[in-house]
């Protein structure tokens, strides 16, 4: 079972036509297989973060940094989120 499982079955590749910026509100959507558990719960509890970052996966993809109101971050596919207004 992935993580993905969780929520929405998330893929890889599944691009938004919406570009995502640096100080926007997301939502998680769904989390593709690299996430610690106990992270995982605390993102479940409140999926709503902010886009703080950009980072670098493979020289060809970029990853999204995102911020909890708990104070904690991490980094998302754009795939695993959806913007929120």
């Amino acid at each position: 079972m992935t993580w993905a499982n969780l929520w929405e079955n998330v893929t890889v590749g599944e691009l938004h036509s919406n570009e995502m910026e640096i100080g926007q509100k997301v939502k998680v959507r769904g989390i593709i297989d690299r996430i610690p558990a106990s992270i995982v719960k605390k993102i479940q509890k409140n999926p709503v973060g902010t886009i703080e970052g950009f980072k670098m996966l493979d020289g060809s993809e970029v990853g999204l940094v995102v911020k909890f109101d708990n104070g904690f971050s991490t980094w998302f596919f754009e795939e695993e989120l959806e913007l929120i207004s």
